[in-house]
């Protein structure tokens, strides 16, 4: 294993690695024998390798921006790298079966590509990273400098004076568009895997990044806060265990298969099924008396979630992603898609009283994916993405029953880091207040954001999914500008009892630069936009002159500027994102649809849908969605994410056919034979 050090040839033998290797182990306390999920197996295997890059090439004296280049070639399948290395990422070493159903963990979904859409990968680069080391540390400036404080980044660039609302798109568009990035995307952080880990407290984790605060900061100088905790996402492991610069974990399957609902895994499953008629848990405090309302999701008493009780009754709430308590809008959709879920179920097991609990909850789990990818297609992108990139990447539902290109097994669906950490990052549209609505569409009041992060309390008061519902039909979404309000500016995340919170959008550009996301110029490039950029100058042609300045003042060089500022700058054209933002978008999408054997509308394959199945799918939208599971179901408008119009959006009538039902019947199925069983 000969490579070159920066003084002469270096001959990299496999006691070096396993040196190495012992040396990771220890540094990072690897204890193989400790109980854990299959995400955090692969994400300390993928601290070991990354800290084995780093300690062979520093024994070797070789350059890390070589070693990164190089090391990949080395075939650690030979030393004693193996033993820990997942069987997932050995080649040969996996074996799949074909299935009609799609996995919990998204395994085995194409032939080819065993791994391919299942959780625990790595997320996908298509620009080399920009690590500052070509191994592992932040990104620094195109000059070697420092980068600019995010902190002020997001003071100068990002805050918010405006409170502009978008014309047409509502809030429900906003808690759709979180709930469908919960399902394809998860970069889990050493604070969420490991336990908290204090650095501003003077913490020497080597995952430590804190955001420096100015003294002067107008508002966190109030408390004398200096510094906010940050700490560095988990890498994973490559195919083969190989060597090479950091990558990042993807926590999530990366299609779009429902996985916020259901888990990512069999022991997911394990605590969120009922096993019982296919249905899955969930709880009912209010049913009995005169309210009748409808189920909530199961209660979380681990005291590691992510919420904040307020009272010892006020339980956090179990989903298939731990991150639905992160809001209350964000629960309250959750709660409609478990709804949902258990609805679909029951009426299958009323016209085939002879499936099985698995056979009912698979099915219903399937359905749901499909209702998801239809809304996802037909609904949410359509407003998102301008109709030039639709069309570039046939992102537009088939107006045939089946898609005209199915499923092709050299697409992978991976996500990359600059959808996962910048282009899906939609907070420009947050308001800066969750506003409530009777099901009268009549408003009733309003809460600041800073009260509903972390907090489950809101979802124990009876109705109050309802009102969060028609609240988000009838609210509208703040403008998509560079701007973001300043409750998640300085409130975001805020624990009880503490005046102040994060700043969202420090967080952003930080966690781009930990992740070392080349400039927003790059993707420019990339995505052969024009003009040709090459100094702050250039910038007058894509984004406002004041916006323009603002960057000349912060950064060096126009090579500098973060992924995620310089795409919420844009001027837009037709859709909500910028066209960076919008050719980022497309491809991934066309990735999850391309890339996913199980996609609703793929022709041909054993686990399609018939042609009745899928034109029942096709007749679903959110409006049926919300009619159907909203405990006091009145009037929605037609188009569920734009904000009502008497003319072009009005609202209708739940009980009636003008927003069609899910018809269930194509499902019906005729018992087998006695002694005999169906075997799919």
């Amino acid at each position: 294993m000969s490579k070159y050090g920066s003084y002469g040839p270096a001959c990299i033998t496999v006691d070096d690695v396993n040196a190495a290797m012992d040396y990771a182990m220890k540094y990072h306390n690897y204890g193989a024998n400790q109980k854990k999920s299959f995400v955090d197996y692969v994400g300390d295997v993928g601290d070991i390798l990354t800290t084995v890059a780093v300690n062979v090439a520093d024994r070797h004296r070789i350059p890390h921006h070589v070693a990164a280049a190089l090391f990949p070639q080395i075939d650690t399948l030979q030393t004693n790298i193996r033993q820990i290395c997942p069987k997932q990422m050995v080649p040969g070493g996996y074996y799949c079966t074909d299935s009609y159903y799609n996995r919990a963990d998204g395994y085995c979904m194409n032939p080819y590509h065993p791994t391919w859409g299942g959780a625990g990968q790595p997320m996908k680069r298509f620009i080399i990273p920009k690590y500052a080391d070509g191994l592992y540390l932040p990104k620094v400036s195109y000059t070697g400098a420092l980068l600019p404080s995010v902190r002020a980044i997001s003071n100068i660039i990002h805050g918010d004076l405006t409170h502009y609302h978008e014309r047409y798109i509502n809030t429900l568009f906003v808690e759709f568009g979180q709930f469908l990035a919960h399902d394809v995307t998860n970069s889990p952080t050493y604070s969420s895997q490991r336990g908290s880990v204090k650095c501003c407290a003077g913490a020497s984790h080597p995952a430590c990044m804190p955001i420096n605060v100015h003294p002067q900061d107008y508002f966190y100088s109030k408390w004398k806060v200096q510094c906010l905790e940050f700490t560095r996402s988990r890498p994973a492991a490559l195919y083969g265990c190989r060597l090479g610069h950091k990558t990042i974990l993807n926590a999530a399957t990366p299609i779009i298969d429902g996985s916020m609902i259901y888990g990512n895994s069999k022991d997911d499953e394990y605590l969120l099924r009922a096993y019982q008629g296919g249905r899955l848990k969930d709880s009912n405090p209010f049913y009995y008396g005169n309210l009748k309302l409808k189920s909530l999701l199961p209660p979380l008493d681990d005291p590691g979630a992510e919420c904040y009780r307020d009272a010892p009754n006020h339980h956090c709430f179990l989903a298939g992603d731990r991150r639905a308590n992160i809001q209350s809008g964000l629960l309250a959709m959750h709660t409609i898609f478990l709804r949902l879920h258990n609805h679909i179920v029951y009426h299958l097991y009323q016209i085939n009283p002879h499936w099985n609990d698995d056979r009912l909850y698979l099915e219903g789990r399937r359905i749901v994916a499909a209702i998801i990818q239809h809304i996802t297609y037909n609904e949410f992108l359509p407003n998102l993405i301008d109709p030039y990139w639709m069309d570039e990447h046939n992102l537009w539902t088939s107006p045939n029953l089946y898609s005209d290109y199915g499923f092709d097994p050299s697409w992978d669906p991976q996500v990359s880091v600059y959808f996962s950490a910048a282009a899906f990052r939609l907070h420009t549209l947050v308001s800066w207040k969750m506003d409530l609505y009777s099901p009268s569409h009549k408003f009733i009041g309003y809460m600041f954001l800073r009260d509903v992060f972390h907090r489950p309390k809101h979802l124990h008061v009876p109705g109050m999914v309802d009102r969060i519902m028609y609240g988000a039909l009838n609210q509208p979404a703040d403008q998509a500008d560079p701007w973001v309000n300043d409750e998640l500016r300085n409130w975001h995340g805020v624990p009880p009892y503490q005046p102040y919170g994060e700043d969202l959008v420090a967080r952003h550009i930080l966690r781009g630069r930990d992740q070392a996301m080349p400039g927003f110029v790059a993707f420019w490039r990339f995505c052969n936009l024009k003009p040709d950029i090459y100094t702050f100058n250039d910038l007058y042609w894509i984004m406002p002159n004041a916006t323009v300045n603002k960057l000349r003042g912060l950064y060096a060089h126009v090579e500098d500027i973060d992924l995620w500022t310089g795409g919420v700058s844009e001027y837009r054209h037709g859709g909500l994102v910028g066209p960076t933002f919008a050719c980022l978008l497309s491809e991934q999408f066309a990735n999850f649809r391309r890339g996913d054997k199980f996609f609703y509308d793929n022709p041909g394959l054993p686990s399609s849908f018939t042609p009745n199945q899928l034109a029942a799918i096709k007749s679903i939208s959110m409006a049926r969605v919300l009619c159907d599971h909203l405990d006091e179901p009145t009037t929605v408008q037609r188009y569920a994410f734009l904000l009502p119009d008497i003319a072009k959006n009005p609202r209708l009538p739940c009980y009636s056919n003008a927003i069609p039902h899910l018809n269930l019947a194509p499902w019906r199925e005729v018992a087998a034979p006695y002694g005999k069983s169906y075997k799919k």
